[in-house]
């Protein structure tokens, strides 16, 4: 079992999509070093524009791609002695070469998916391939919408702990300060888990707050009502078996055609963002309870729980 078997009992990196950078971040022909999953990894963009990572290690004699590698048309060359490996990460060149074949080596190379201005990579500890996606987000290009504002934290936690947050309806009164009694209308599809948040109001409708959707755990896109509209993805990634990185990418409806995040718009997001900062210090000295005691209106965690499971090998 992993070192963070004494908080949960289960794997740091389930199988799932999960946020390296933004499509901004990366231009053509950069090459930036990631660590995730307890893995050195470098990430790059071809000179053809697409997204690539590999395993960071020189077959050779180890040198970090990440670190002074460099683009070459749609190939990365090591910066110790310029081997190049081509997108599939197969050995393409040893420029000092006079005889023999080419080393049958390479590097591995991790399935990437780039949407909504997103660069996503899959993860599964026992090899599985990706058989689903998170959905393209229309309002990413849309012209009557602004962003990404962006925040990022790295959290003592796991992935599974922030996922847990969205059926826990009493913590959004507890931590933060929605009164009311918030209750949950969830459902699943396979991978993807749907939650309708709302209050009741007395002689009308109930008050939707919040629309979820979570793409495995590594995904949540969050649309809150009124004006603005704000629909954002907070995207957790495994950095090792303790820590996980956190981000928020924000999207706000230009309802006034600005064409700009004015001053009273970031200070609405940074109000979103203090929301997330009162849940660290629980996630990050909390244990896990695979048997909680739970009353009626904890929400529909049992569900989500049930759901996540999918998301394990040693579970399903």
């Amino acid at each position: 079992m992993s070192g963070s078997a004494s908080r949960y009992p289960f794997t740091p990196y389930p199988d799932g999509w999960y946020h390296v950078a933004k499509s901004t971040e990366l231009a053509a022909g950069d090459v930036r070093p990631i660590h995730y999953f307890g893995r050195d990894l470098v990430l790059f963009r071809t000179e053809g524009g697409e997204a690539v990572v590999f395993d960071a290690h020189c077959p050779h004699l180890g040198a970090h791609l990440g670190y002074g590698g460099c683009v070459v048309g749609e190939s990365i060359r090591c910066p110790f002695h310029h081997w190049r490996f081509g997108r599939d990460g197969a050995c393409v060149d040893v420029p000092y070469q006079t005889r023999g074949r080419l080393p049958a080596v390479g590097l591995a190379r991790w399935p990437v998916d780039e949407r909504s201005g997103l660069i996503l990579v899959w993860h599964s500890d026992d090899g599985t391939s990706p058989s689903w996606h998170q959905r393209d987000i229309p309002e990413y290009e849309a012209d009557d919408w602004l962003g990404y504002a962006s925040r990022q934290w790295k959290i003592r936690m796991h992935v599974q702990e922030l996922a847990e947050n969205v059926p826990d309806q009493a913590h959004f009164e507890t931590i933060h300060g929605v009164a009311g009694g918030p209750r949950a209308d969830c459902k699943v599809d396979g991978p993807v888990f749907y939650q309708e948040t709302s209050l009741p109001q007395e002689g009308a409708d109930a008050f939707v707050f919040a629309r979820q959707e979570l793409y495995g755990l590594g995904l949540i896109w969050l649309r809150t009502p009124g004006t603005p509209e704000v629909f954002f993805v907070t995207a957790t990634t495994p950095i090792d078996e303790e820590y996980c990185e956190v981000t928020q990418h924000m999207l706000v409806h230009d309802v006034e055609h600005r064409g700009e995040l004015t001053p009273e718009i970031h200070a609405m997001l940074d109000g979103i963002f203090a929301q997330t900062d009162a849940d660290v210090p629980i996630w990050e000295n909390k244990v896990y309870r695979e048997q909680p005691a739970l009353v009626a209106d904890d929400g529909p965690l049992p569900l989500l729980r049930s759901w996540a499971r999918q998301f394990y090998p040693e579970l399903r």
